[in-house]
């Protein structure tokens, strides 16, 4: 028999009760602060004026499990207040918060699918996501201007505790969201998600993962904790650092032959580093995509064990999740029992099932938590093309391609994006002409373009003009390339991704290496 996804929330209620459920901060102040900060202009390295913002939040307040199921069952009786009706859609166009969550389960309950559309979107991704989903009220909402009518989220939860009604549950087969998610091309793309996807979703992640829940977060945040962690380890005196870096090489090796002894260094050294994270975590989870292994491992031996998970929007997440039991960082893990995966011949990357020892090719997923196919859908991009970010977002390779190339100093240019980086890298073949008035333009003395490409003056002239077509070209922030290679390939070379980046890694490396 098929459980409503708000049982979910019901049953939680009902299992924990007054036990803390969820924890929010909320705005204090906002501080502003005037520093000197060195940047290029005009290809010379420069001091000036940057504004910094602060956020002064209060101490953490939490709901129980009780409290939160009341919040939402008056949030959708204040949809309902509202004139809204099962199967009528709530947009919700927010940074992720308590009052997001609160939002969409409140949605939930009385059978609204929601869709979102979040922050990072900007205005035109805003625009489509609008647009696409024709929901009811958004002609009269452009109608309305200065009569709009604006309700505090506290305003629509008293609206809803004023006027209570009853849950509406909803069938397996009802739409429960459409998940915005980064388009490779064009506008971003809504994947629509029934009910019966997200409790086999939940259902497939609880078998392996329920006694250990713990924060989930993409690579990028995990990365930011790993070198906030070695800064300080590193600015320390050299007995703390080597005894640190020490004893990190020896719970590795304890571990890994499964020697006794980790514990004790975990008290003796990594004590304060734990509780730097609360000191109670037992997993932490990384999603989103790839996590370079070094920063796994020094998570796990530093804090807890991070274990990986693997997944898309359009199969809620579902794909692998590892064992916390079967903690490796050779690989990602199980395959969650909500879905099944075929391993499927990729010719043209040499990619084949069959391969020893290690069978590799595209994978191909089903189940109730993969989203249904639709014969309106369509694809604007070649999978080898697209590259998922450490952000978890992805990016198309060849879009970004047809862009750069519009800056006059491009005469041909082939666009990287390394997983375990949160932005791309473009390597270039400069148009002569344009490189030589370039040169000219900042004081950069050469005769060859030779000589010109290997000048770091050159390369960060080179590196703006780029930038600045990227904006132009509408290009969002993870889209905008953060180094350049000059120099590589002729301009008739045709783009043999594979074959370039083999021959110029070192290069490429030396690129990225210059923003770390």
């Amino acid at each position: 028999m098929f459980q409503p996804f708000f049982d979910i929330i019901k049953r939680s209620s009902e299992k924990y009760g007054n036990a803390k459920a969820i924890g929010s901060r909320t705005l204090i102040k906002t501080h502003q602060e005037v520093k000197k900060v060195k940047k290029m202009v005009d290809g010379e390295q420069q001091e000036v004026d940057k504004k910094w913002t602060y956020f002064e939040l209060s101490e953490y307040k939490y709901m129980s499990f009780s409290e939160y199921e009341n919040l939402i069952l008056q949030i959708g009786a204040g949809y309902r207040k509202l004139g809204l009706k099962k199967e009528d859609r709530v947009h919700i166009f927010a940074a992720t918060s308590a009052h997001w969550l609160a939002s969409a389960h409140g949605a939930v309950s009385q059978s609204m699918p929601i869709v979102t559309a979040y922050d990072t979107l900007g205005e035109e991704g805003l625009k489509h996501s609008l647009n696409e989903i024709k929901q009811e009220n958004i002609d009269n909402l452009k109608k309305a201007h200065e009569k709009l009518k604006i309700l505090s989220f506290e305003e629509l939860r008293k609206l809803g505790e004023e006027n209570p009604v009853e849950p509406v549950p909803p069938e397996a087969e009802d739409l429960c969201c459409i998940m915005y998610t980064s388009g490779s091309t064009g506008p971003p793309k809504g994947v629509p998600l029934k009910h019966k996807a997200v409790v086999a979703a939940v259902a497939g992640v609880n078998v392996i993962v329920e006694p250990y829940l713990g924060p989930v977060g993409v690579p990028a945040v995990w990365e930011s904790v790993k070198k906030g962690i070695v800064a300080k380890v590193n600015g320390g005196s050299p007995v703390v650092k080597n005894l640190f870096w020490g004893a990190l090489w020896a719970k590795s090796n304890l571990l890994r032959y499964g020697l006794p002894g980790a514990e004790i260094l975990d008290a003796l050294v990594f004590k304060k580093v734990k509780e730097a994270t609360g000191g109670k975590l037992r997993i932490c989870m990384n999603g989103g995509g790839p996590i370079a292994k070094g920063t796994q491992r020094f998570i796990s031996m530093a804090i807890t064990p991070m274990i990986n998970g693997y997944g898309l929007t359009e199969t809620t997440a579902m794909g692998a999740l590892m064992d916390p039991m079967e903690w490796t960082d050779e690989a990602l893990g199980d395959i969650p029992g909500s879905i099944e995966i075929k391993l499927v011949d990729f010719p043209d990357a040499g990619y084949y099932a069959t391969n020893k020892p290690n069978p590799q090719g595209e994978i191909w997923i089903r189940g109730d938590s993969v989203m249904e196919e639709r014969p309106s859908q369509h694809y604007f991009d070649r999978k080898k093309n697209l590259v998922k970010t450490q952000n978890g977002e992805y990016i198309a390779l060849e879009k970004l391609e047809s862009i750069y190339r519009s800056a006059t100093v491009v005469a041909n240019i082939c666009v990287y994006a390394d997983q375990q980086r949160t932005k791309p890298v473009a390597l270039i073949v400069p148009a002569e002409p344009a490189l030589k008035k370039l040169a000219e333009r900042i004081g950069v003395e050469g005769s060859s373009i030779e000589e010109l490409v290997h000048e770091k003056k050159i390369q960060d002239a080179v590196l703006k003009e780029l930038q600045q077509a990227g904006k132009s070209g509408g290009l969002s922030g993870i889209e905008i390339i953060e180094g350049v290679v000059l120099g590589l390939v002729t301009s008739a070379q045709k783009l043999q991704r594979k074959k370039i980046l083999e021959k110029f890694k070192k290069e490429v490396d030396a690129a990225y290496a210059r923003n770390d």
